[in-house]
């Protein structure tokens, strides 16, 4: 048996040994959410991230797809807070609910991602009627594990949809959760920022 076949059983052991207290931790996490969430308690909610401050709570994260999608809607959730938009844990009471909401955008925003109609529109619909903010898209979007691509494209298209509604702040906020943005973008941006400046929406 070569040295790589060695080590990838020596992983495997490790997380079969892991394996109930991960699961102990992934329980304990959840109901924890599903706590803060049905007493619509946005700072118990986002003190669940303090679990992930411990070892075994850094290492889960890493390898885990749902509970690393938390931690970025946590930090959403705080931006949101801050900007005074509408939370997306708003209506949410527990954990499970939390991830549907979450797929749910993930799967319009490939609609958008896909540009076909009325698919695209019925997705711009969704987001908008959702009260769902820029920092919430870009949780979805910028997730490591994330499979949606052209993310700028779909964070143009949003901003455009908020433009057309005279949403300006929400339509700056799009063109600013974009990262990596090209010139192009950089430019809107700084001309969108200069009429908000004046005084528009």
């Amino acid at each position: 048996m070569n040295d790589i076949a060695v080590g990838y059983l020596e992983q495997l052991e490790k997380i079969d040994r892991r394996r109930d207290s991960d699961l102990q931790f992934l329980e304990h996490m959840k109901e924890a959410v599903d706590m803060a969430l049905d007493a619509e308690d946005m700072y118990a909610f986002l003190l669940v991230s303090k679990l992930f401050d411990s070892p075994d709570g850094k290492r889960i994260l890493a390898d885990n797809c749902e509970p690393l999608r938390l931690y970025y809607l946590m930090d959403a959730v705080q931006k949101e807070e801050a900007a005074g938009y509408p939370l997306f844990i708003r209506g949410v009471s527990s954990y499970d609910e939390l991830m549907d909401r979450y797929i749910a955008c993930d799967l319009y925003l490939r609609r958008i991602e896909l540009g076909i109609t009325p698919g695209a529109e019925e997705a711009t619909g969704f987001l908008r009627a959702q009260q769902i903010s820029p920092y919430a898209v870009h949780a979805v979007l910028y997730h490591p594990t994330s499979y949606l691509g052209h993310r700028e494209q779909i964070l143009l298209r949003l901003a455009e949809d908020a433009l057309t509604g005279r949403q300006y702040r929400t339509a700056y906020d799009y063109l600013s959760v974009i990262e990596e943005a090209s010139a192009g973008t950089l430019a809107l941006k700084e001309k969108l920022g200069a009429l908000i400046g004046r005084g528009a929406g």
